[in-house]
């Protein structure tokens, strides 16, 4: 999960409006936020805790219209 775009990570287009990706953040963020997953094994736990900080950065930037321009160019 690590070297995929951050579109990617949240299942959506480089052309995704911004209700688009925070939609998908939402649905992400109910299967692998760390209140979620108390009932799991820690394994599975730890891997979806990692996982939900990836869906995090990827929100935090492209949710944000400066940071995404930035990160669209690069």
């Amino acid at each position: 999960m690590t070297n995929r775009s951050y579109y990617d990570v949240l299942g959506v287009k480089p052309t995704a409006h911004f209700l688009d990706i925070k939609k998908a953040f939402y649905r992400l963020s109910l299967y692998n936020h760390p209140d979620k997953t108390h009932h799991l094994h820690p394994v599975e736990r730890n891997a979806r805790t990692e996982r939900f900080k990836i869906i995090n950065n990827a929100y935090e930037v492209l949710n944000d219209q400066q940071r995404r321009k930035w990160y669209d160019k690069h």
